[in-house]
């Protein structure tokens, strides 16, 4: 069954980047309130509430433990729907990115995302051709 075939390893770089962003920052975002607004969104960016960022946090660093135990199994079917959402987030934080960008100056993190985007949504499109 095509599901259950291991993970390739483009698959897996997908995951582990994803594990390396959203956990650390995550735990960073809600349990050391100036990490947003110093590393994540800094000036020209506006402040973000400590509030807004702690929820996303959050969110980020559920789909983080999800994909540990995703790569734990190394199973296509227990990834597909990770890796849906990390398109998800992919697609909207592009357009909330080059909205920004479009607006004038912004530090490079907000360039690093959207590279980074365009990354996982073209990785994506290869990963799911070749694993489905």
């Amino acid at each position: 069954m095509a599901s259950e075939q291991p993970l390739l390893p483009l698959t897996k770089v997908l995951m582990v980047i994803w594990v390396l962003i959203t956990i650390p920052g995550g735990l960073a975002a809600i349990f050391y309130p100036p990490f947003v607004d110093a590393l994540v969104y800094p000036p020209p960016l506006q402040p973000v509430p400590w509030v807004n960022a702690g929820l996303y946090a959050a969110l980020s660093l559920g789909t983080g433990v999800a994909t540990v135990l995703a790569l734990r199994e190394n199973r296509w079917s227990s990834s597909r729907l990770l890796i849906v959402t990390y398109v998800v987030n992919a697609v909207f934080a592009e357009y909330v990115a080059f909205v920004r960008i479009a607006q004038g100056p912004v530090p490079f993190q907000l360039w690093f995302y959207a590279i980074l985007g365009l990354f996982y949504i073209v990785s994506t499109f290869f990963i799911w051709r070749r694993q489905a």
